[in-house]
């Protein structure tokens, strides 16, 4: 996914037949900006919340826009700066939302057209 140089995070966008996986490694709300302002997003079935889904890189519109299956967010837990956001957690409501604090370690596994789902505690705390 092409988008404008920025001076932090990377996106990396991984393909196996139907299954797409988001990985917005380290992006910040200009890189986010950037990539929904490209117009080339198109829906994932999995994404990684950048910045543990903090409410101003993981903007309503992009989050809709990319439509994920299942949504992983990378954080500790007790996150002092209160991620994931509320707001972010509602717009993402009806979604299988995966947390590190709360489900450990998650693997995620396709074939192309299935995705399978492992985590350390799969119903979490």
């Amino acid at each position: 996914v092409p988008v404008p140089r920025q001076e932090h995070g990377a996106v990396l966008l991984a393909r196996h037949g139907n299954a797409r996986i988001l990985l917005p490694v380290g992006a910040d709300p200009a890189l986010m900006t950037d990539l929904a302002a490209s117009g080339r997003l198109e829906p994932v079935t999995a994404l990684l919340l950048p910045d543990g889904g903090h409410a101003a890189v993981n903007r309503p519109e992009w989050l809709a826009a990319l439509d994920p299956t299942v949504v992983l967010v990378s954080v500790e837990a007790g996150d002092r700066r209160g991620r994931p956001s509320p707001e972010v957690l509602a717009a993402l409501a009806g979604r299988t939302v995966l947390r590190t604090d709360r489900h450990g370690w998650i693997e995620l596994t396709t074939d192309g057209e299935r995705l399978w789902v492992t985590a350390e505690r799969p119903t979490g705390p």
